[in-house]
């Protein structure tokens, strides 16, 4: 198992340009302490409890003080952008400063951050505005299922030109 993790690993590093990947050393381990796991749990029922009390919430500010969900996603957007930016000149200033001078790369992130605002966030408090948070979060739940299921699908199936539209449709939707 161990030469197997090693070898997918010397792969990934191989295939990537990044210098964080070339950086790495290869041998990684995907091995974690029982601290390192105990804090990775409490950080998901942490991430998951925060997901519903922001439902709940957008919920409250859409049937109580008529907030239209485009308003809400763009300011949860520009917020959580805000909040990356600092993270990212906190922990990696140099990486950060590196996607700020790539200009080229600028059109697509434009074009992800939009799409991402317009086909999850919108659609997701859309829903929860037509129904309830509960309901919307199942929908969004059974919606990332299917797409995370398509992007599995075999391989020679996205070799071909209908499969590679879907996976890259698929790819977009899970922004």
């Amino acid at each position: 198992m161990k030469d197997a993790v090693k070898h997918a690993v010397k792969h990934i590093v191989k295939q990537s340009k990044t210098p964080a990947a070339e950086s790495a050393p290869e041998t990684a381990s995907f091995e974690r302490t029982p601290k390192a796991m105990l804090l990775g749990a409490v950080l998901v029922l942490l991430g998951g409890v925060l997901w519903g009390i922001n439902a709940t919430v957008s919920k409250l500010l859409m049937a109580d003080y008529h907030a239209d969900p485009l308003w809400i996603a763009c300011v949860r957007e520009l917020a959580a952008g805000a909040l990356f930016l600092a993270c990212a000149g906190v922990r990696t200033p140099k990486l950060l400063a590196g996607a700020v001078r790539d200009r080229r790369s600028y059109p697509m992130l434009l074009f992800a951050a939009l799409t991402c605002v317009l086909f999850v966030q919108v659609s997701y408090l859309s829903a929860i505005d037509w129904t309830n948070s509960g309901t919307a979060y199942n929908f969004h739940l059974i919606t990332h299922s299917g797409f995370t299921f398509h992007s599995n699908l075999p391989h020679k199936f996205r070799k071909t030109k209908r499969g590679s539209m879907q996976t890259k449709i698929t790819r977009l939707n899970l922004c």
